[in-house]
């Protein structure tokens, strides 16, 4: 639960880059356990959610911190 106008912040791998690449190496990093990608943009769809920031975090192409804002609409 967040209050309006409360601040989500995630700390995750996202999909970042050439789409075509992503897709061929996803189910390899899943065979090494290293998870899914998300795409943070499909995730907030359809939520109260707005992506206020996003900066790349660490070395890891598609780590990235996202603030997400919840809408008070």
């Amino acid at each position: 639960m967040l209050k309006p106008k409360g601040k989500l912040v995630i700390l995750d791998q996202f999909k970042e880059g050439n789409p075509l690449i992503l897709t061929l190496i996803q189910p390899i990093k899943l065979l090494l356990g290293w998870g899914k990608e998300y795409d943070i943009q499909e995730l907030t769809q359809n939520t109260p959610f707005k992506i206020k920031k996003k900066k790349r975090f660490g070395k890891m192409e598609g780590t990235q911190l996202c603030v997400m804002e919840k809408n008070t609409t």
